[in-house]
């Protein structure tokens, strides 16, 4: 659990937003200023949810937001709806490439 919770931090420090949310959701050659706002927020929304291991907006969601610190380096707790990698890839990947992700899980 404590690796999972490391990788997740990475994973969200090292993956480039921007980047990510262009690349996937970019039809045509050009962004506009609403489309980029809507996916800068989608992103930071996951971001945070993910940073406070929990999803608010989840059905049922009763988890509470609970961390701790361990070596000098703080840590969270997961909620259900992200306590396992593939379910947090699923959280993710609406926002994120699966490429991304996958690096973000490597580094």
């Amino acid at each position: 659990m404590k690796k999972l919770i490391a990788c997740l931090l990475a994973v969200l420090l090292i993956l480039p937003a921007g980047a990510s949310l262009a690349a996937k959701n970019q039809t045509s050659g050009n962004l506009t200023n609403k489309q980029v706002m809507q996916m800068t927020l989608q992103a930071r929304e996951h971001f945070w949810n993910t940073m406070s291991g929990h999803n608010p907006k989840a059905k049922n969601s009763t988890c509470q937001s609970k961390t701790f610190e361990y070596r000098g380096l703080p840590y969270t707790y997961m909620c259900s709806e992200f306590s396992t990698k593939a379910k947090l890839t699923d959280y993710l990947t609406p926002v994120f490439t699966k490429d991304a992700i996958k690096k973000g899980f490597e580094k």
